[in-house]
């Protein structure tokens, strides 16, 4: 379920669900323990881990060329 980050309405749907639940988080630093106890499944950090990789990259190519 992307988007859906409101820990009460995810323990809801864990709750009601017979299926597992899968999250995505877009926060590389969020505190995923919330979520574990909430019944989540799966937690997935969709494209958020590229993206901090690719911006660590373009900082450090920038000041390597003197940018």
């Amino acid at each position: 379920m992307p988007g859906l980050a409101d820990p009460a309405l995810i323990e809801r749907i864990c709750s009601a669900s017979h299926l597992p639940v899968n999250i995505m988080v877009l926060d590389i630093d969020a505190d995923l323990a919330p979520l574990a106890a909430a019944g989540v499944a799966r937690i997935s950090f969709g494209p958020a881990p590229y993206l901090a990789a690719m911006g660590a990259l373009t900082e450090v190519a920038g000041r390597a060329l003197g940018q």
